[in-house]
């Protein structure tokens, strides 16, 4: 088979769900089938994708594409477009993947006649945003919503309004593909009582495991608390074992001057499957490959959401009961049912929860359950593909 592959330019794209969609596309080519890469462009040339480590086939590689939908429409993006529309006139593909933010690919694949491209880490619904003074941020949300950057796109190749252009992320028509169970993007809980639930589950053992990771996009401001927390946490249980992963040199330098004399490992980066498997609680910004990688080691989120789909991940951690959330800005609980029962902010606030042993085996168990449902979302990209 023939597979494109349509990716914003950041490893963290590629890297969703932990590293869930690069190894999809892996195994495509581990089946002998043969995947094709188009990269779009972003603001910044820092952190990229190293393609040479891959074994795909850069398509664009130079012509330089601006595809992303955070971009307001011009005459580059109109001529991004263009290409890539003619390059899917000439070629045909069994399945096409479209990378969330690359919302103007959607627009080249309509005005080729092709409906059947397969959006990646969207939950299949619709997103848009509400803004909050408060906060003074736009917040991205599950909503349908006019998208004006599209809709001018659309208008500009003379293609009828669809679904593209009710939704900041894109939208894929009948199918979509993401990392998380089904149920954490449907209106529904999981309880004990209804289940489905998991095996009952190993207790959390007396000497705590904590990793705290930064990840690609957790503000200062929230590293500050969370760093200012973890000092408390040593001094309240002082048989802990913390690691923290920075992801950037500024995020480290900064942890270490404030950390360093603390017992605390601190590194920039390390393995998500070792680090993940040898943690109970793992505190991160509640995004996709944070919340996926807790449901497959079984290991308690607790979440400090700061933008996009985080803060709607850190709701679906309370509502499922699987984790705790942190909910920094008051102004926008309305915005989401379940940070109405969020935990307050407060000074030993993250000590008091790692010693909640009855609440941590509930959501064990719970976690469990996830698990269960999103057994075999590592064998096969997208479920109803050929084997």
């Amino acid at each position: 088979m023939n597979i494109l592959a349509i990716v914003y330019n950041s490893p963290a794209h590629l890297d969703f769900g932990g590293n869930g969609y690069q190894n999809g596309l892996l195994g495509f080519v581990a089946r002998g089938d043969s995947v094709d890469l188009i990269l779009s462009e972003k603001a910044s040339d820092k952190s990229t994708i190293d393609t040479s480590a891959l074994p795909f086939s850069l398509v664009n590689d130079s012509e330089p594409l601006y595809l992303a939908g955070n971009m307001d429409f011009s005459e580059k993006i109109a001529a991004s477009i263009k290409w890539l529309a003619d390059y899917l006139e000439n070629k045909r593909y069994d399945y096409i993947f479209v990378d969330r933010i690359c919302g103007y690919a959607q627009v080249a694949l309509k005005a080729c006649g092709m409906n059947d491209y397969i959006v990646v880490g969207t939950g299949r619904v619709h997103w848009g945003f509400r803004y909050y003074l408060g906060y003074n941020k736009k917040v991205l949300v599950p909503r349908r919503q006019k998208n004006k950057r599209i809709s001018k796109a659309c208008s500009y190749f003379n293609i009828p309004a669809s679904d593209i252009n009710y939704s900041y992320w894109s939208i894929s028509g009948r199918q979509g593909l993401h990392f998380l169970p089904d149920v954490w993007y449907e209106n529904a809980t999981l309880s004990l009582s209804r289940g489905p639930v998991g095996d009952t589950p190993e207790e959390i053992p007396g000497v705590i495991n904590l990793l705290v990771t930064y990840g690609n996009s957790m503000p200062m401001h929230s590293v500050r608390l969370i760093v200012q927390e973890l000092k408390r946490v040593v001094q309240r249980l002082p048989e802990i074992n913390i690691r923290v992963l920075t992801g950037t040199d500024r995020l480290r330098d900064y942890t270490v001057k404030e950390l360093g004399e603390s017992r605390i490992t601190i590194l920039k980066w390390g393995n998500y499957d070792e680090e993940f498997s040898h943690a109970n609680f793992v505190i991160g910004h509640g995004g996709t490959s944070h919340i996926y990688n807790c449901i497959k080691y079984q290991t308690i989120p607790i979440c400090f959401p700061s933008l996009a789909d985080q803060f709607y991940n850190s709701a679906r951690v309370i509502e499922l009961d699987c984790g705790y959330s942190f909910f920094l800005y008051s102004r926008l609980r309305s915005l989401f049912r379940g940070m109405n029962s969020a935990k307050k902010f407060r000074h030993y606030c993250v000590a008091d929860l790692l010693t909640e042993k009855r609440s941590a085996e509930k959501k064990l168990q719970v976690l469990a359950g996830l698990g269960q449902l999103m057994a075999g979302k590592d064998v096969d990209l997208v479920p109803g593909l050929p084997v």
